[in-house]
């Protein structure tokens, strides 16, 4: 690779982890990383989610969201958890607006 275009991505990295996105998620992470059972229970949460939004149809899939919340309430209502999970998406939407642009900008 040129020296120009790691230049490049080193200076976008650098954007990346000081954005207030990447900032609040790794706090969080920290924070939640101190508590390994409350991390698995994020995690299984994460995992879940995934799993539905890969496999239920879609006409099953408001019905099968609220067996999601239903079974989840209490873990995702635990500050830490909570925090954590919705940082963690806010960092998702913004890389994959970052992505989105770029992709588009190229006319890929």
């Amino acid at each position: 690779m040129s020296s120009g275009i790691e230049d490049s991505r080193e200076q976008i990295i650098n954007f990346i982890m000081g954005t207030p996105e990447y900032l609040d998620y790794q706090r969080h992470r920290e924070n939640l990383r101190r508590y390994p059972e409350l991390h698995d229970k994020a995690n299984r949460i994460r995992l879940e989610n995934f799993r539905i939004l890969e496999n239920v149809s879609r006409e099953d899939l408001l019905d099968e969201y609220d067996r999601f919340m239903e079974q989840y309430e209490e873990d995702y209502s635990i500050t830490a958890i909570h925090d954590y999970l919705e940082s963690e998406a806010a960092f998702c939407m913004l890389m994959q607006s970052i992505m989105d642009d770029v992709m588009e900008d190229i006319n890929f």
